[in-house]
């Protein structure tokens, strides 16, 4: 953490500091990450203490104990987006470090990326960042992305009260004798139905620059994936975009992307499908959608 002095503290550090053990025979790298993975698997219920105890820590790591301040300083890295206040911190993540993919990056960097970006917002660097497909494995580096300043009430609220009207949407869809068309075999109705309900569990979303991306050519050659995850870093919705407009919507919120072709044409994540444990039929299943599957 290059100026921790300004470094935002997060609720992933109050639980890093909880857990940390200066005698284990994990080595640091290794310990942290285990930490983040069980941080990552608490959800927004299992964050609640933490976000009640950040609220009352302060908002930056100064705020802290010298011996706090010292270990995530130490500890907690890489420093990237540590200086930006913001309950919805939208990154974009570099997986892919090919030879011959710098072209491109250099290309979409230095045309697209430098035009509206802060530095702070681009997590590029092999050493670290070189996931190949595993691009989920940056929660372990950056679980803050998977945090929210919503209290655990107010989330569950709103996720419920949208869980439920997906349910009524699906049931009016089933027996309206002016649609034949047969919900199980429709994905288009699908999402409709769970439009508002899967707005309401994205928390957040990445703009990921992979091998696709980055290749020479094809038809997403150029296009950045943009993903939008729940509060266990599972994917809700998923799409591509030109790069141009993928830097461009970075600077608004999920919740304004509703007429955004990279929201509403999206395909929907494995999990959230037909038949999936976080997908249709919603229909007397409304509730017990807040474990991790």
């Amino acid at each position: 953490m290059a100026n921790h002095q300004k470094a935002v503290l997060y609720q992933s550090d109050l639980f890093l500091l909880e857990r940390w053990e200066e005698d284990s025979p994990l080595s640091m790298e290794a310990q942290r990450e285990q930490i983040f993975s069980e941080f990552l698997q608490l959800g927004v219920r299992g964050r609640e203490p933490y976000r009640i105890q950040k609220r009352n820590a302060g908002s930056y790591v100064n705020d802290l104990p010298a011996h706090s301040q010292e270990l995530l300083q130490r500890v907690r890295q890489p420093n990237i987006g540590r200086d930006i206040v913001n309950d919805q911190l939208i990154l974009w993540l570099r997986t892919y470090y090919a030879d011959d993919s710098e072209p491109a990056w250099d290309t979409i960097y230095e045309e697209e990326m430098t035009r509206f970006l802060e530095e702070d917002m681009i997590c590029n660097d092999e050493s670290l960042y070189n996931f190949g497909p595993n691009w989920e494995r940056i929660f372990l580096l950056k679980p803050e992305i998977l945090e929210t300043g919503q209290s655990l009430a107010k989330y569950e609220e709103v996720t419920q009260l949208a869980l439920s009207e997906a349910a009524q949407f699906e049931a009016d869809a089933h027996s309206s004798a002016e649609d034949s068309r047969d919900p199980a075999d429709d994905l288009e109705l699908d999402s409709q139905i769970s439009f508002d309900y899967h707005q309401k569990k994205s928390l957040n979303r990445i703009h990921i620059v992979d091998a696709t991306t980055l290749a020479s050519d094809g038809p997403d050659a150029g296009k950045v994936l943009i993903v939008f995850f729940d509060e266990f870093g599972q994917t809700v919705r998923y799409a591509r975009e030109e790069a141009d407009e993928a830097v461009e919507n970075t600077a608004l919120t999920n919740a304004h992307l509703d007429d955004h072709a990279c929201w509403a044409n999206a395909k929907i994540g494995e999990l959230y499908q037909r038949g999936h444990p976080l997908g249709p039929p919603y229909s007397g299943n409304a509730g017990g959608r807040f474990v991790r599957h």
